[in-house]
């Protein structure tokens, strides 16, 4: 079973919330610059300050000392934020068809993600309890991460995808050799069953022991190593 498609994996609600930043930023940044100023107007009476030079005199040089000052921050600070805003735009539209997996994860490492899988999936089972096989557990996770709402059929689904993706990495022997035609579906397994574990500890439900809580905890951790790897190419460039 594959997914819909490599950008399947995109958290769009995510995507659409830095659009809307890069659209209405410059906007609030226009309005309390204005405000900046006019408050500056009231406070430091120097007419120097907002006038224009007359002629071909230059600005005192406090002025221009300040102007070079102000200018080199706003030149480290919005030059930082915009590499990691390509960085960003550049992964959305490259990692999630390209470099989904993290291929970086090690044959010891892929050991332990499949052995900590197996144990995740022994608590799901149990508290999923006599709750039988849903026939597409990947739509019944993503109606969970949709609604909200947790069923005993919700934590047999993400069982039933950790088994999956426990099968399919030991196969391939490590993460990074997942075969290309299944690296999209693994991916989008991963970070569904990701979100899902998110939410349930959000919620609280269920209630799982000291003991299973740190199971699940450490699976959480392990297929987020997997997939959530964006900071080293934002630390990068």
């Amino acid at each position: 079973m594959r997914g819909p498609s490599g950008s399947s994996g995109v958290d769009w609600s995510q995507a659409l919330g830095v659009g809307k930043s890069l659209l209405f930023s410059p906007i609030v940044g226009f309005v309390f610059a204005g405000l900046l100023l006019l408050v500056l107007k009231a406070v430091v009476r120097v007419p120097a300050l907002y006038a224009e030079p007359v002629g071909n005199k230059p600005p005192p040089l406090w002025i221009r000392s300040l102007l070079i000052l102000t200018g080199t921050g706003v030149s480290f600070a919005h030059g930082s934020n915009d590499g990691q805003k390509g960085m960003g735009l550049i992964l959305i539209g490259t990692v999630p068809t390209t470099y989904v997996l993290n291929k970086a994860v090690t044959p010891k490492q892929t050991h332990t993600f499949v052995a900590v899988a197996h144990q995740a999936s022994a608590v799901l089972g149990r508290y999923a309890g006599g709750t039988p096989a849903p026939t597409d557990p990947r739509a019944n996770v993503e109606a969970y991460v949709r609604s909200r709402q947790l069923t005993p059929a919700t934590l047999r689904a993400i069982q039933q995808l950790t088994d999956t993706l426990a099968q399919q990495v030991a196969s391939a022997g490590s993460i990074g050799a997942v075969p290309p035609d299944l690296v999209d579906n693994v991916h989008n397994n991963m970070y569904l069953v990701s979100e899902a574990i998110r939410l349930m500890e959000k919620s609280g439900q269920p209630d799982f022991t000291a003991d299973d809580q740190t199971i699940i905890d450490g699976y959480m951790q392990q297929v987020n190593h997997a997939t959530k790897f964006y900071w080293l190419f934002r630390n990068l460039f």
